[in-house]
């Protein structure tokens, strides 16, 4: 759909310029519902990024990507940290598109969680006398 290219637009854009612009960063990916394949419209788009050294300050490295974002006019108003917590997060809206995106750093659980999401979402299809079932996956 024309949601997921915009969104893999703004990611491209993001990693592009970070990437470029802030040493420090060594890979910016997708996690969450969007990367899981089960995000709306109107979900935001998590970024993970992975420094050079995990010894990096998370907090000084969200200040630099805040900056550099600030910079390239790729955010809508101003970006938001949220320090005070056991992951620091960057949250700022695209500045296009109004969607809500969320950075943070050094997360490497957020892609064990993102495939355990994909996995424990999918179902099964068959079809019998043309009708098309779905079997979804029971949790408890």
């Amino acid at each position: 759909t024309s949601d997921h290219f915009i969104r893999r637009g703004i990611y491209a854009s993001i990693r592009t310029r970070l990437l470029k612009f802030v040493p420090e960063i060594q890979t910016v990916q997708f996690y969450g519902s969007f990367s899981s394949s089960t995000y709306i419209p109107t979900s935001d788009i998590d970024l993970v990024i992975f420094t050079k050294d995990p010894e990096n300050d998370s907090k000084e490295v969200l200040k630099n990507i805040a900056s550099t974002l600030l910079r390239e006019g790729l955010v809508q108003q101003n970006c938001i940290m949220i320090d005070r917590c056991r992951v620091p997060i960057l949250k700022f809206n695209d500045s296009l598109t109004g969607i809500p995106i969320n950075i943070s750093i050094n997360t490497d659980y957020a892609r064990v969680r993102t495939n355990y999401i994909r996995v424990s979402s999918s179902f099964l299809q068959f079809s019998f006398d043309d009708h098309n079932f779905n079997i979804f996956p029971f949790v408890l």
